[in-house]
C-alpha cells in the first residue's frame, strides 16, 4: 500500500471515530477545503507537514501513529522474493 494511501485510511479512520466529525469540520480546523481533505483519505494526495501536524493534533493522534499504520499496513515479503528481484 502506499504511503498517501495508509495515512488517507488513518485519518478516515480517526475522523469517523470522532462522532459527528465531517470532512467540512476536519478542513475548516485545520485550514484547508473540504475537497482536499476528502483527497487526503481517498489517498490521492500526501497531506504537508503543516497539515499531518494540525491532522495530529485535531484527530488526537501522534505522528508516530500515522507511520505505525503504514508500516503495518504494508506487505510483508519474504528474504528470498526481495532478493530475487534485487538480481
Amino acid at each position: 500500500m502506499k504511503l498517501a494511501e495508509s495515512i488517507g485510511r488513518a485519518i478516515k479512520e480517526h475522523r469517523k471515530a470522532h462522532p459527528g466529525a465531517t470532512q467540512r469540520q476536519l478542513a475548516e480546523r485545520i485550514g484547508v477545503s473540504e475537497s482536499t481533505v476528502h483527497e487526503y483519505e481517498s489517498g490521492r494526495c500526501l497531506p504537508s507537514t503543516e497539515a499531518l501536524i494540525l491532522l495530529a493534533i485535531e484527530l488526537g493522534l501522534d505522528l508516530n501513529a500515522l507511520a505505525r499504520h503504514h508500516v503495518l499496513s504494508m506487505p510483508i515479503r519474504s528474504t528470498a522474493t526481495a532478493s530475487r528481484r534485487s538480481m
